[in-house]
């Protein structure tokens, strides 16, 4: 190892050492151990065949700071081709290694955030290819980072065109704030999901680049859309009861009830069947909403176990139990109506029994243009409770009916019972006088035969009056009790023809 015989003013600037503590010494002089012997014996091995080595040290100063040197080592070879001499050319780049050093781990730190982040990160140039991603990224889109890389944002971001594209990263770049919006993202298997993106544009060495986080919304959309029919439902269920209140006509309630399902519920249509228990074939009586001819075109319901009995509105009656249909273009029970259905925009469905007293007496219909929306339980519930606060209407709507009836009945009684009172005082009036009109022929014949100077015919003239006026008197009393027997229940009337000029020989006396 050779000593050293020179160095400049630079070297005793970086090191600390003076010209004079330094020559003479090995140049080991300023190792920090930081380098390994086998770089050193490589070093060595090169210079020693006569070739130049470059390479970096990290060295320490006379005061004991570390710092980092660039170096050229060169060998000095004389006439004869011997090496006589080393040169050694050093630049100190500590403050370069030291930026280096920071940079990295800057970076390291990037991708660490990059990488743990649950966001779909992902870096675009300005025309919208990929230049990094993330994970979360990658396994939202189910890509690898690899395939990513070679994709362009129109491929996975259905709702953005070229020209779309470029004029959105115009307004980016010039936009100092991030941008929020929503959008919709394909998956590699071709299906699709809600994203909220953050972005903002970054200008950067003269060219545009586009930072942008992605957040999976899905589930917060479809948690938002239950929220929203859940409120629909609350409103219809609030103005039903508010409607149940003061209706007391049954035809009423079933248009109202059909018409604020469509208002406030927002349903494509709803309906109300009653069943024919004759025909047992359910029969709509009330609609309201996009009906355009539908039931002209289904025809009848049945309620009973055939073919077109076995849809969702027979299959409620039959059962008593909810029937829901959330895909009405391919499930096999709407078979017999699903062209018509679809034809106007009905894409899933649900009936629900109407129960009166116990008895199935119809069902309940709603229609939806949008397919799966009978799916959340709750919401379910709540269109059950609707019906049931329907049937609850229904039947005090019937007790109140029965109540008017039996009211009509008890007047009608009441006149019948006056007109038998005032038939029984005519009838006593009558039969006053009936009683009167034999008793008087009784007293005046009798006082007669108390005469001194009448004849014997004349005597057995009197007597024979006096027994047909008794005889009379005894069939009278006869016919009031018989009459008082037959509204006791006691004997049937018989009705037979009587000579009326039988009594013609005892009218003649009067």
């Amino acid at each position: 190892m050779g000593s050293v015989e020179y160095v400049n003013p630079k070297f005793t600037e970086t090191t600390g050492y003076t010209f004079e503590e330094i020559i003479g010494k090995n140049p080991r002089i300023i190792k920090s151990g930081h380098t390994s012997p086998e770089e050193y014996k490589q070093l060595w091995k090169t210079i020693s065949e006569g070739n130049e080595w470059y390479g970096e040290f990290h060295n320490k100063k006379k005061d004991g700071t570390l710092y980092w040197e660039s170096t050229t080592i060169s060998p000095i070879i004389n006439a004869q081709g011997k090496t006589t001499h080393y040169i050694a050319i050093k630049e100190d780049i500590t403050d370069n290694k030291l930026a280096e050093e920071s940079i990295s781990k800057l970076v390291l730190h990037y991708k660490t955030l990059l990488h743990a982040a649950s966001e779909g990160i992902h870096i675009l140039d300005d025309q919208g290819q990929v230049l990094e991603t993330n994970e979360a990224f990658c396994s939202m889109l189910g890509y690898t980072s690899e395939e990513l890389l070679q994709l362009n944002i129109t491929d996975w971001d259905t709702q953005w065109s070229r020209e779309k594209l470029l004029a959105s990263f115009s307004e980016l770049i010039r936009h100092p704030d991030p941008i929020m919006f929503e959008t919709q993202h394909r998956r590699k298997d071709g299906t699709f999901y809600d994203v909220e993106i953050s972005s903002i544009g970054v200008k950067l060495e003269g060219r545009n680049y586009i930072y942008a986080a992605a957040r999976d919304i899905t589930e917060r959309k479809r948690r938002f859309d239950e929220l929203v029919k859940l409120n629909r439902v609350y409103a219809l269920i609030s103005q039903i009861n508010y409607l149940i209140i003061g209706i007391h006509d049954r035809e009423k309630l079933f248009r109202e009830v059909c018409s604020i399902a469509v208002t406030s519920g927002k349903f494509r249509m709803s309906w109300i069947g009653l069943l024919d228990d004759d025909t047992h074939i359910v029969i709509p009586v009330a609609w309201d909403g996009f009906e355009n001819g539908y039931f002209t075109k289904i025809k009848n319901i049945p309620a009973n176990d055939i073919y077109k009995g076995r849809g969702p509105t027979g299959r409620a009656v039959q059962k008593g139990k909810t029937v829901v249909c959330n895909d009405i273009a391919n499930d096999p029970i709407m078979e017999p109506w699903r062209k018509e259905a679809i034809q106007r925009g009905y894409y899933s469905s649900i009936s629900i029994p109407i129960k009166v007293r116990n008895k199935i007496i119809g069902a309940f219909s709603l229609y939806s243009d949008e397919p799966a929306f009978f799916s959340n339980k709750e919401e379910i519930i709540l269109l059950e409770k609707i019906t049931f606060n329907i049937s609850f209407s229904l039947e005090t709507i019937l007790i109140e009916e029965e109540r008017k009836q039996a009211e009509q009945e008890l007047i009608k009684a009441k006149e019948q019972a006056e007109e038998s009172d005032r038939l029984k005082s005519a009838f006593l009036a009558n039969m006053s006088h009936e009683i009167r009109t034999p008793m008087n022929g009784i007293l005046g014949f009798t006082e007669l035969l108390k005469e001194p100077k009448i004849s014997g015919s004349e005597q057995q003239e009197y007597i024979k009056i006096i027994e047909k006026s008794g005889a009379r008197m005894l069939s009278i009393i006869n016919d009031i009790i018989n009459i008082s027997k037959v509204e006791s229940g006691q004997v049937e009337i018989s009705l037979s023809e009587t000579n009326v000029s039988n009594w013609n020989d005892l009218l003649s006396y009067y």
